[in-house]
């Protein structure tokens, strides 16, 4: 009897399991092991002027890829893929707003950047600290104003070089020191003025690959130094006042050579110019006067003079 009614029970059991729903063992909703398609920029937000470009790279799927990438406003931000590597694109600023760039995979993912376009004469700082100091001492000591043309502020800051910096070390010049290393409060100060203008981003300085971080304290606290340092100071000085200028490396007619060029507004027109503070300070050393002839240069008149432009940055 005890036999027969666990028998029963067993076989009750065995009825109800199988005759469950089958509903009542799925999967909870949203419980699933699909997962949404991964895509990421290297980036959220970038900040350039007209005429100036950023890269943005996207993280993908290994199965995935892109299939677009577009702007919200190609009038303020253009963007295209880079070469063959449709995964890199390039971001060319066109005019002072803001746009959104969007990348757009193949399985339909999309993620988003905000680019915002400065104005052409925004102040732009490196956020090196004491660098950033002395910059600010040597645009006052030159006289540089906002208010001034790109050509009055280019050629004031090539003046200001040319007299006051000079060529090779203090042991040949007896060089005084020009300026102190700024205290740590006086760095913090600009750093902040930095942010509150929103101009920290490396992006935005064209010659963010400068050297100057190597025995720097030297060249420019006592104004000396060579091609490379004199080049480093006029493109720093020329951005801090919002004025595009950048560095070229190259050959003059005695072998490696340093020098700039300088975009200056003129006639509601952007030209591309070239400037050499190293002839003009060698001429100054040699008259105490300043000698024009090597700022504002030409294409035409860089072919003549100097052998080869290996790039400009």
């Amino acid at each position: 009897m005890k036999k027969n009614l666990f028998a029963m029970i067993l076989s009750v059991m065995m009825l109800v399991v199988f005759c469950v729903p089958a509903a009542v063992f799925a999967e909870e909703p949203g419980d699933t092991d699909t997962q949404e398609p991964y895509v990421e920029l290297d980036s959220n937000t970038i900040k350039i002027k007209p005429n100036m470009t950023s890269s943005l790279y996207v993280y993908t799927d290994e199965e995935d890829e892109v299939q677009s990438w577009t702007s919200s406003n190609k009038s303020v931000a253009a963007v295209k893929p880079m070469d063959q590597d449709v995964s890199t694109a390039q971001v060319t600023g066109k005019k002072k707003g803001t746009a959104v760039i969007t990348v757009t995979l193949k399985s339909g993912a999309t993620a988003t950047c905000e680019v915002t376009v400065l104005s052409r004469r925004t102040p732009v700082y490196t956020g090196s600290g004491w660098h950033d100091v002395l910059i600010d001492e040597m645009v006052k000591k030159a006289g540089l104003k906002q208010s001034m043309s790109d050509q009055q502020i280019a050629k004031k800051a090539y003046a200001y070089i040319v007299k006051t910096f000079q060529y090779d070390g203090r042991e040949k010049y007896k060089v005084k020191r020009r300026h102190k290393v700024p205290s740590e409060s006086a760095q913090n100060k600009v750093l902040k003025k930095a942010e509150t203008l929103e101009a920290q981003n490396k992006a935005i300085f064209n010659s963010e690959h400068l050297s100057y971080w190597n025995n720097s304290e030297k060249y420019w606290c006592y104004h000396i130094g060579n091609c490379i340092i004199f080049s480093e100071v006029y493109a720093a000085m020329c951005e801090r006042m919002g004025v595009e200028a950048g560095i070229i490396y190259g050959k003059g007619q005695k072998g490696q050579h340093t020098w700039n060029w300088v975009k200056i507004k003129s006639n509601g027109k952007v030209k591309k110019y070239y400037v050499d503070a190293t002839r003009g300070i060698n001429d100054y050393a040699n008259k105490k006067k300043v000698n024009y002839k090597h700022f504002k240069m030409t294409r035409k008149t860089v072919k003549k003079t100097y052998k080869k432009i290996a790039g400009e940055y």
